[in-house]
């Protein structure tokens, strides 16, 4: 994510990384009592753990990881179109010469 975060433009894809960046901390210790309880034998307490408590941060992190995406697409392509029409002027300008 350090890597990655210079590159975010917006300030709304800087709060997705530091929700990304977060999530691992928070999954952690629901992580740590899945096993714990499966190292029990408590299969069930285990996967009921995992549904209602690791499930939801799973989805928010997909749900936040795709926004990001999202967002990065919309840039990239913003600038494809803006260095394509730079293109094209520069062409054209040269063409008059």
């Amino acid at each position: 994510m350090e890597e990655f975060r210079p590159l975010v433009a917006t300030v709304e894809g800087k709060e997705l990384i530091n929700r990304l960046q977060a999530d691992p901390t928070n999954w952690r210790p629901v992580g740590e009592e899945i096993k714990r309880l499966l190292d029990q034998g408590n299969a069930e307490e285990a996967l009921k753990i995992a549904t209602e408590n690791g499930l939801p941060h799973y989805e928010s992190n997909t749900r936040d990881s795709r926004r990001l995406r999202a967002i990065q697409d919309e840039i990239l392509s913003r600038e494809t179109e803006a260095g394509t029409s730079l293109a094209r002027t520069s062409t054209w300008t040269r063409s008059c010469w």
